[in-house]
């Protein structure tokens, strides 16, 4: 969603989606004033774990070894899209790493652009300038230059 709000496009998401779930745990410790404020313009849910399986796909990214460095947060997200059957949202890799294990569907900032373009929200021109921002410093979004271009090649 940071990377969004720093493009100016947060709508992209709540557009190339159908329905938007954020985690309540994200929402109240990720979310600033500002980005809370943004989010009021559009319709979405926020969701707290609920069932036997979001609670133990928590515990499970929280014993193995393999995912220590997960942040609260993220283990939260992760097992709320596990629970709720819906994309969780990162450009972190440990992030996707662990959606794909756990066969959760996963997209960062590139996977909304490359929808939003798909379903003609924004046009060639558009794509391009807003990867371009990416690889700029005028965002906090790392990513590398080479998964931007590749990107790019595919989906157009």
């Amino acid at each position: 969603m940071l990377e969004l709000l720093e493009l100016e496009h947060p709508e992209l998401l709540f557009r190339a989606f159908n329905e938007m779930k954020i985690p309540r745990l994200m929402y109240e410790k990720e979310y600033d004033d500002l980005m809370k404020e943004e989010l009021r313009l559009f319709v979405f849910s926020v969701v707290d774990l609920q069932t036997e399986e979001g609670f133990e796909t928590y515990n499970f990214l929280h014993k193995q070894e393999k995912y220590k460095n997960l942040s609260e947060n993220d283990r939260f997200g992760i097992a709320v899209a596990k629970e709720q059957a819906c994309y969780c949202g990162s450009n972190e890799k440990l992030v996707r790493t662990a959606c794909a294990d756990l066969g959760i569907p996963h997209t960062g900032v590139l996977g909304v652009l490359g929808r939003a373009y798909n379903k003609e929200l924004i046009t060639k021109a558009d794509l391009i300038a807003l990867t371009d921002l990416l690889k700029s410093e005028q965002t906090t979004c790392y990513i590398a230059n080479e998964i931007i271009e590749e990107f790019l090649k595919e989906i157009m």
